[in-house]
């Protein structure tokens, strides 16, 4: 009787091993997102924690409101262990990490990037009507290592974005006095490694970039700048090394409004625009989602006329859909594949917020 069995079981054995390894195979890697679902009983936003793999398991955030009112969104770290509001920077269990306020002077911080590795914020303080000024500087999220980066009482700053690689923070810099940005590009330790004029290679009576984002790999800059959004908004990309700037879409009937991102392999970027020649000035359900490649070419369209976000996964294959169409009732979340096929329903009741990366 025990020879008959060895085989059996041996068969059984196997069987379960190369299931074992299929499944293995066919599972996808972890990722790791943060969403908001609207409360209506305390007319607010609660946020939660999901795999995007297994959406079924869902973890609450417990987050203190940044402003009385609740229309401030807390600014989550990469690492989904923090956030911040325009004073405090908490962790998940709602404790005071760090707090950015000078009763002296009444000034008015405000976080404007994390680091990759959710050590460092870039930090921002204008002052006060009695004091205006403008300072730029770089702190660890539990309000130490202080580093003062730049200072400028007659111009606006905006930006305060990281590379992806961590070695360099992007500030944009708007004299008051000319409306042009200059992008300054410096180091962690406060030094400026290049700078930027874009009225040098973009010719409109005003420059203002918009909405600029790093490439995955930390070689080039996304951003828009318009005269008139509704008239003459414009997509660039701008390579670091070279200092080119090049208009990647020179079709005026495109006109984008918004930058969602570029794709994780630095190929793609998604955006949101509008059809400038036939637009009806406050339709906000006028908007299309495009993809193009960073060198211009392949432009598609993603989706029809809507309102909504849009944003890519972190493996590059999907693109998540939150509250995209013209039905403003339709709260649910998808998921379609990253040519804009194969749109599937992700959460029943949901908005994305943040990815969380190792």
């Amino acid at each position: 009787m025990r020879s008959m069995l060895q085989p059996i079981t041996k068969k059984i054995y196997w069987a379960i091993f190369f299931m074992a390894i299929l499944t293995s195979c066919d599972k996808k890697e972890t990722q790791l997102f943060i969403f908001t679902r609207y409360n209506s009983e305390i007319g607010y936003w609660d946020y939660y924690k999901t795999d995007l793999y297994a959406s079924s398991f869902i973890e609450k955030i417990n987050v203190t409101p940044c402003s009385k009112n609740r229309e401030i969104q807390p600014f989550w770290s990469p690492n989904g262990k923090y956030y911040s509001c325009p004073l405090y920077i908490y962790d998940t269990n709602n404790n005071v990490m760090a707090k950015l306020d000078d009763e002296s002077v009444k000034a008015t911080w405000s976080v404007l990037g994390w680091s990759p590795d959710s050590q460092y914020v870039s930090i921002m303080n204008t002052g006060s009507a009695k004091k205006p000024f403008h300072d730029f500087s770089i702190m660890k999220y539990d309000g130490s290592d202080i580093r003062p980066i730049y200072k400028n009482p007659d111009a606006a700053f905006n930006s305060g974005e990281w590379s992806p690689n961590g070695k360099y923070i992007l500030l944009e810099v708007t004299p008051y006095k000319k409306n042009q940005s200059i992008l300054i590009i410096f180091d962690t330790s406060g030094n400026q490694v290049a700078q930027f004029d874009l009225s040098k290679f973009i010719h409109t009576p005003v420059v203002i970039a918009e909405q600029i984002k790093w490439s995955p790999d930390s070689k080039n800059l996304a951003f828009l700048t318009y005269y008139n959004m509704d008239v003459d908004s414009k997509l660039y990309v701008l390579n670091i090394e070279s200092g080119k700037a090049t208009d990647i879409i020179p079709d005026k009937s495109v006109c984008i409004m918004n930058i969602s991102g570029w794709s994780p392999d630095s190929r793609k970027i998604l955006f949101d625009a509008i059809d400038c020649e036939k637009h009806i000035s406050g339709d906000f359900f006028d908007k299309v989602y495009y993809s193009i490649n960073a060198d211009g070419s392949e432009l598609k369209p993603l989706t029809e006329k809507g309102l909504g976000s849009l944003n890519w996964t972190l493996d590059g294959e999907s693109i998540i859909v939150s509250g995209y169409g013209n039905d403003i009732s339709d709260k649910s979340m998808y998921i379609m594949n990253a040519d804009g096929s194969n749109k599937r329903i992700l959460l029943g009741n949901g908005y994305f917020a943040s990815w969380i990366t190792p």
